[in-house]
């Protein structure tokens, strides 16, 4: 098997672009509906019960993805990454994962990580989950928005 085979899966389109670990990083500064958004998102990923039913834990973890998809869209469209194809695969892991890495604008990284947040709580709406998974996947998933409003100016 050759490089070029091993590597196959690098072709395909990258799921996520972080910031280059190697330059700043840059704060965005939210206007007020997207600050607004990010605080709704905060809120309702709080409201997601740990070990309630699992009709309960669906339901608030679909209002949490729908807070979340109201943030990517109160979330400039020109901070839409472009060209993200082009981008080389540094490692096979991240070609595997589908992960690159770039210089970004503050609004690129806020758009890229609001965007990986609500694809994470969607694929949580049909996870099935323990009560104690559920309460783990909350607990990080409340540090990982509180990290992104900290990181956006828009308090948790």
């Amino acid at each position: 098997m050759g490089t070029d085979d091993r590597l196959s899966f690098c072709a395909l389109p990258p799921v996520v672009v972080f910031c280059d670990t190697e330059r700043p990083y840059p704060l965005a500064c939210l206007d007020a509906e997207a600050r607004t958004r990010a605080e709704r998102l905060a809120a309702a990923l709080t409201s997601v019960e740990a070990f309630g039913s699992v009709a309960a834990r669906t339901a608030a973890l679909r209002e949490a993805t729908l807070a979340a998809a109201g943030l990517v869209r109160a979330l400039p469209a020109d901070d839409v990454l472009a060209g993200s194809d082009e981008l080389p695969v540094r490692s096979p892991v991240q070609g595997y994962f589908g992960v690159r890495t770039a210089a970004l604008t503050a609004g690129q990284t806020a758009r890229q990580a609001a965007e990986v947040v609500y694809r994470g709580i969607a694929d949580l709406c049909e996870a099935p989950l323990c009560g104690g998974e559920g309460g783990g996947s909350r607990v990080r998933a409340r540090e990982v928005t509180g990290g992104l409003c900290e990181a956006l100016g828009a308090g948790a």
